[in-house]
């Protein structure tokens, strides 16, 4: 019975002294936190041995901690959330808020790969190859998973908690291998060179695998970087500690020397474009059509805003999607600006005369298009050109050119439409630029003939126009035929 006794014990110690080298859980309940307010746009919170730091960086939107009701971390676009301890850790499992559940974009760490979302468990779950003592997520710019994620909304990631998994305490975290250049888009092939303090030997992938003693090759000398590759390093210093894995990935996009030929491209890849005296057909609310000799597409907030006219020449990096069928050009991040593009103000473009039945056509999409003798009825809050048995929306969001302030009534008839050809799904769109009506045949409109008052006139269009101008203008609320 003693014997039995004795034994049970020392098995008990025997387990509790291996407890401390054991993987240990830490729960940072955001809910239940006292966090202070931001400082310049930045948050700053301990618990448990951990810091977190969430930053605005490059984001329009800081960073918050909610303080009443949900109590939970908002991190928007481009915001920045670091997490370091002086003790070691290779898993975060985040529990995402209600909130969170909506506009759900990825992180993207420093280190290892993005968390793997959850959305039935409602967590986003990061973990890395070895232990790592500083971690940093970006949010990225597009909602991915939540109830609402496409590219109309900006990503956020929104959590209520964390839980932490520490390494073992015998764990040691050596010095990472340095790479000589970062992830980013390459135009031309270069010599990569990875470095580390010296006694340290390195090991690296080029297969998206994980480097480790057994795995990857020994780095010897500069690797030829040419086209998209993923290298994956890790160090090991003399006594055989390793470092945690650090991955670049490079991308060489494809030069497309027309928009024709960027619209045959997969969605989400990223292009070198080459516009050649391309034109502006129109813009507004972040959006823009250009055209050039072989098509036209729409520019979804690139962060280039030209006015109407303007001719480009140069290229341009950029990532091509399809919106609801609609192809467009979307930013590639920092990498799509005007810096290798060139600009001149010319003359307002000429829209192309069409039928309604004419611009339901895919090589349509982004022109800009003149329609004669429209009819334009009103059903379900929608306007809606007509023109014998066809029948199109007008829609005005998009480009907002019209004036808000302009009423188009239903029945109107006689009108000339100038539009840019969009599409949503399956059902083609016209984005108004103009609406002009025809003068012969108009009802319920004042004849004034030789009155050319000083009193502010404009056109059914809602642009203001002089007393010389010869048609249909509205004057005092009112319409009169100025001849």
């Amino acid at each position: 019975m003693r014997k039995t006794l004795r034994y049970s014990i020392m098995c008990v110690l025997m387990l509790l002294s291996y407890l401390p080298a054991m993987a240990q859980d830490v729960t940072i309940d955001f809910t239940k936190e006292t966090v202070a307010p931001a400082v310049n746009y930045v948050i700053t919170h301990n618990a448990q041995g951990f810091t977190f730091t969430f930053s605005k960086e490059k984001g329009v939107s800081a960073p918050k901690h909610m303080g009443t009701s949900s109590r939970d971390v908002r991190l928007y676009a481009k915001n920045k959330m670091v997490i370091e301890s002086e003790t070691p850790f290779n898993k975060v499992v985040f529990n995402i808020s209600q909130k969170g559940l909506e506009q759900w974009g990825d992180i993207t760490p420093s280190q290892g790969d993005i968390p793997k979302a959850d959305k039935e468990a409602k967590t986003a779950t990061w973990t890395a190859p070895s232990p790592v003592t500083r971690i940093e997520f970006t949010v990225s710019n597009q909602a991915m998973y939540g109830t609402r994620h496409d590219k109309a909304y900006a990503g956020q990631f929104c959590f209520n908690s964390a839980v932490i998994t520490k390494a073992t305490e015998d764990t040691e975290v050596v010095e990472s291998p340095v790479f000589s250049h970062t992830t980013g888009n390459y135009f031309a092939p270069f010599q990569l060179n990875i470095t580390a303090p010296e006694g340290y030997t390195i090991r690296y992938t080029l297969d998206e695998s994980n480097p480790s003693d057994v795995n990857g090759e020994t780095f010897t000398a500069p690797i030829t970087i040419s086209n998209f590759t993923t290298v994956k390093a890790i160090a090991f210093n003399p006594s055989n500690k390793k470092s945690f894995i650090v991955t670049h990935t490079y991308t060489f996009p494809a030069t497309r020397n027309s928009i024709a030929e960027i619209k045959v491209l997969s969605n989400k890849e990223i292009a070198k474009l080459v516009l050649k005296d391309a034109i502006v057909l129109a813009a507004g609310n972040d959006n823009m059509f250009v055209a050039d000799e072989s098509g036209a597409i729409m520019f979804y907030k690139t962060g280039l805003n030209y006015a109407p006219g303007t001719r480009i020449n140069g290229t341009l990096v950029c990532k091509f999607d399809r919106f609801n069928n609609l192809p467009e050009i979307i930013s590639a991040g920092e990498d799509t600006n005007d810096k290798d593009l060139r600009t001149t103000q010319g003359t307002a473009p000429t829209p192309q005369p069409a039928t309604l039945n004419g611009v339901k056509a895919e090589d349509m999409l982004g022109k800009l298009v003149k329609i004669d003798n429209v009819q334009l009825d009103s059903a379900s809050n929608r306007l809606y050109a007509v023109v014998g048995e066809e029948r199109i929306e007008v829609y005005n969001k998009t480009l907002n050119a019209l004036p808000t302030s302009t009423k188009i009534e239903s029945g109107s008839t006689n009108n000339t439409l100038t539009a840019i050809v969009s599409v949503y799904n399956t059902n083609y769109q016209l984005l108004p630029i103009s609406i002009e009506t025809v003068t012969t045949g108009i009802n319920n409109v004042n004849a004034e003939v030789g009155n050319k008052t000083q009193e502010a006139i404009y056109n059914l269009a809602g642009q203001r126009v002089d007393a010389n101008y010869k048609g249909v203008v509205v004057k005092n609320g009112k319409k009169y035929l100025q001849k």
